[in-house]
């Protein structure tokens, strides 16, 4: 089973996928923002960076080892706000990745 993260940049985001899903796909979340299979074990779970983790490169840098192979088998999406300026927003992430 692939466990799947998927990062926001913050509580309120979390809300909003939360509901989008649940809506869209029936998939129903805790408290924690954690959906788990009959067994309890977690199979998506929407976290949250610090917003500042996502706005620079040296954000980037401290945030990118809980992206990357933290929990083995898991899978990890980063959904990030376009703010006022995709453009800018877009240059942000491949400038930093």
């Amino acid at each position: 089973m692939v466990k799947t993260d998927i990062w926001v940049e913050g509580t309120a985001d979390q809300k909003f996928l939360a509901d989008v899903l649940e809506q869209w796909f029936s998939i129903q979340f805790d408290m924690r923002f954690e959906c788990r299979d009959e067994l309890g074990n977690i199979l998506i779970r929407l976290r949250k960076g610090k917003e500042s983790s996502f706005n620079s490169k040296a954000g980037w840098e401290n945030t990118k080892p809980n992206f990357e192979g933290k929990d083995r088998g898991s899978k990890s999406i980063i959904i990030l706000d376009a703010d006022e300026n995709f453009d800018k927003r877009i240059k942000e992430v491949k400038d930093h990745h």
